[in-house]
């Protein structure tokens, strides 16, 4: 099991989750299909839904600029990258995401 951190606009909430492969990642975002974002710090990347705009995703989180400029829909995943395309741990602390997040946003 990997230790992630997941972002839940919906609630709005932020907690830290284990998943076990990719599975567990489309579970915990909700989705069939998913993307990668890659944070600057090139050690942690975020997993989102590819197809939440087109699925009327209506809300999303905005993340500071320095970390990513646009708005990305529906639940958010955290994880730490091993270096050689795996996952790891994430390092990051609800805390640390929470000061990375600029607000909440809705689609509409």
């Amino acid at each position: 099991m990997t230790k992630a951190i997941l972002i839940d606009p919906f609630l709005p909430a932020i907690s830290t989750v284990e998943v076990d492969g990719f599975e567990d990642i489309q579970r915990m975002i909700d989705c069939r299909c998913f993307t990668c974002v890659r944070f600057p710090d090139g050690k942690h990347v975020a997993y989102v839904d590819d197809e939440g705009l087109i699925n009327n995703t209506r809300v999303g989180v905005r993340f500071i600029d320095k970390i990513y400029p646009d708005a990305l829909a529906g639940r958010i995943l955290i994880l730490a990258d091993d270096g050689q395309g795996g996952d790891a741990d994430c390092e990051l602390t609800g805390a640390d995401v929470q000061a990375m997040i600029k607000g909440i946003v809705e689609f509409g």
